[in-house]
């Protein structure tokens, strides 16, 4: 058993316990043994005066210095062998001593060399003066430290049960919460996806309908401009001017939407089974269609297989990380990589996105891209996540994550 500690002896109790226990116990030897072995009750009760006086000198000090604790049980034992000697029945001591002397010494195996020390040494005393008395001396001698020590290893094993319980709801509580956060994700994940699937059913489609028509009122103010005189035509002009203008404009918002429809999608199909690896292509080649930043993307996963809550984590990030590109990055070319890991830190994966692009100042864009809480959940899941950037040196986003080290 590795060694523990006790808490130290609190001032006002032990106070209260050393003045208190030798005052009821000077009864003992001024009206109840008028006699002793040492001839005189006198003695005994300078003894309990010693334990005291010592206490209140040195003793109440070991809350903040141990080593006054020290000295002080080396004087309450020396004060209890010589009054136990002069008056026997002040062994009634021990019932203070032994509980002061485990919290003094604190490791409880030093406490119980301590103990028995203290209760063959108490024994032994008697030998020059009483040999007979010796066994039955050391029998009882044994016997206190038995319980002493049977009381002190009692304490410290409760003790390491409360400690270890109080582990135990802890680890439990931390569990809770980040079973609470990944259900969270996904509940945010779910929305998304249903909005994804929204705003690609709705909105999008309206807008792709209202780019056409205004194309189409161009053209045809295009061809209205030969069949009209002057004062038609500067009519007509200014009417395909608005209409290539609310064009612009539809189009900009139909390339927002898209980028949010991208941004919202769902990264795995269920109900087809889309893989990791299919699923990452997909975004990438969504990625590359709609923009015209070149982009390579490899997976090499290997063996290693990822759980779903591990696929939709970097499915995530590699879905935010494109679109940060799309949206700040100004590049010309990225590259998307997914290798495995496997080292003396252990089987992991790692996702790394990089772009030659404007970059930015570290700490100035973090906040506004997207990232805070899938970097959340990314240290859930007992993982990294990190950007490095700078202006004019395009940006690099890793992403680490353990896995369950489970191989096909």
């Amino acid at each position: 058993m590795s060694e523990t500690t006790t808490s130290k002896p609190g001032i006002p109790w032990w106070s209260v316990l050393m003045t208190a226990t030798p005052i009821v116990l000077a009864a003992i030897p001024l009206w109840a043994w008028p006699g002793s072995l040492l001839g005189s009750p006198v003695i005994a009760l300078i003894c309990l005066g010693t334990i005291v006086v010592s206490w209140w000198l040195i003793g109440r000090l070991t809350a903040k210095h141990r080593a006054a604790g020290v000295i002080h049980l080396i004087v309450f034992t020396a004060a209890m062998v010589v009054m136990m000697h002069a008056c026997p029945p002040l062994a009634f001591i021990q019932a203070l001593y032994y509980p002061y002397l485990w919290e003094v010494l604190q490791a409880p195996r030093l406490a119980t060399i301590a103990s028995l020390a203290v209760g063959i040494g108490t024994a032994l005393t008697t030998l020059p003066y009483d040999p007979e008395f010796f066994p039955l001396a050391l029998a009882m001698g044994l016997a206190g430290s038995a319980v002493s020590i049977g009381i002190g290893w009692s304490a410290v094993l409760s003790e390491q049960k409360a400690r270890e319980r109080e582990q135990l709801y802890e680890a439990l509580q931390a569990t809770q919460q980040e079973r609470e956060e990944l259900s969270q994700m996904r509940g945010i994940a779910s929305e998304r996806e249903r909005m994804s699937r929204e705003l690609h059913d709705t909105i999008a489609q309206s807008l792709i309908g209202a780019v056409m028509l205004s194309d189409r009122g161009v053209r045809t103010a295009e061809k209205l401009t030969d069949h009209v005189d002057a004062e038609g035509e500067r009519t007509l002009k200014k009417h395909r001017q608005q209409l290539e203008l609310l064009a612009e404009s539809l189009r900009d918002s139909l390339a927002e939407t898209r980028a949010l429809i991208a941004e919202t999608a769902p990264v795995v199909d269920k109900e087809a089974g889309t893989s990791f690896d299919a699923a990452l292509a997909r975004l990438v080649e969504r990625f590359r269609r709609e923009t015209s930043i070149a982009i390579s993307c490899t997976s090499a996963l290997g063996e290693v297989v990822l759980d779903r809550d591990r696929q939709v984590v970097l499915l995530r990030i590699a879905q935010e990380g494109l679109s940060n590109v799309r949206r700040h990055s100004k590049a010309e070319h990225a590259e998307l990589d997914v290798t495995a890991l496997n080292d003396e830190a252990g089987t992991r994966v790692q996702l790394r996105l990089s772009d030659d692009g404007v970059g930015f100042a570290p700490g100035a864009g973090s906040a506004g891209f997207g990232l805070p809480g899938l970097r959340e959940r990314v240290r859930a899941l007992g993982g990294t996540l990190e950007i490095d950037s700078a202006p004019d040196a395009g940006t690099r986003l890793t992403v680490t994550l353990p896995t369950k080290d489970a191989h096909v």
